[in-house]
């Protein structure tokens, strides 16, 4: 769930910066939030009590991996949690109001969402396929994220930044049409919480909200607003002639050769 934790420096609430961690059914269940939305993820354990902290990510991140070991224990007590390992425990400070990361969880999705049941892996690849060509500049107002567009035929996930275009096209059904843009922190968090996931998951998408739904995490994430340039007059205007298939290696060997007489990209 780290993607989606606020970063220190644009945080204006300390919660934003941490992750809730609670015992709930043979289970340990972290969550986090910040502005641009909120995802939430759960791991087997051996619960002796139950509780809740809030524990800044960061910190809590640095304790795991410097203690190493297959096995960890994780305890509340007083006004810290100290956690166990193979090399020795960390005790770090944790804030109250554990439950306040929750709240993004209470919206209620509009009545526009439209339900889709894609493939995991192919959704997560798609996305990593297509982020490089997103607008860096936050100003660039929807082009700075991964449009996700979805009608009864299918889903499309799409990235420009005015220059270059990424498109990747996923089978999937759906009951309806609707197009939302991932903003670049959203696609980290999708990405991490299709992690591991295999087969069909359910993602609800509106423009203002997008959220995600596997057997083993949850993202849910605040869409960008604006509407996205039409990429597919583009596409048409450029895919029409001739069509050529060749090994990947031997176009690149050709471009590469190209290389040593071709100019600087303007």
């Amino acid at each position: 769930v780290s993607p989606i934790a606020a970063r220190e420096s644009k945080a204006i609430l300390p919660i934003m910066t941490c992750v809730r961690l609670a015992t709930d059914d043979g289970r340990l269940d972290v969550a986090a939030m910040s502005h641009e939305g909120a995802a939430r993820a759960h791991a087997p354990a051996t619960v002796e009590s139950v509780g809740a902290c809030a524990v800044s990510v960061r910190r809590l991140l640095d304790a795991v991996k410097s203690l190493g070991g297959e096995t960890l224990t994780l305890a509340v007590g007083g006004t810290g949690l100290t956690i166990r390992g193979a090399d020795g425990s960390v005790r770090l400070p944790v804030l109250e109001d554990a439950d306040t990361i929750l709240d993004a969880w209470k919206l209620a999705l509009p009545e526009t969402a439209v339900m889709v049941a894609i493939d995991g892996p192919a959704l997560r690849a798609a996305l990593r396929a297509v982020r490089h060509a997103v607008a860096r500049d936050e100003s660039r107002g929807a082009i700075a994220g991964v449009a996700i567009q979805v009608s009864p035929g299918g889903c499309h996930v799409v990235a420009t930044d005015g220059a270059r275009m990424a498109i990747a096209a996923i089978g999937g059904t759906s009951d309806g049409e609707v197009t939302a843009i991932l903003p670049d922190v959203g696609v980290d968090a999708v990405v991490a919480a299709l992690d591991g996931a295999a087969g069909a998951v359910q993602i609800d998408l509106d423009p203002a909200c997008i959220v995600l739904l596997t057997s083993g995490s949850q993202a849910r994430v605040v869409g960008l607003a604006g509407q996205y340039p039409a990429w597919r007059p583009v596409v048409a205007r450029f895919t029409r002639g001739a069509v050529v298939r060749l090994p990947g290696g031997a176009l690149t060997g050709a471009l590469r050769r190209c290389l040593t007489v071709a100019g600087p990209m303007v």
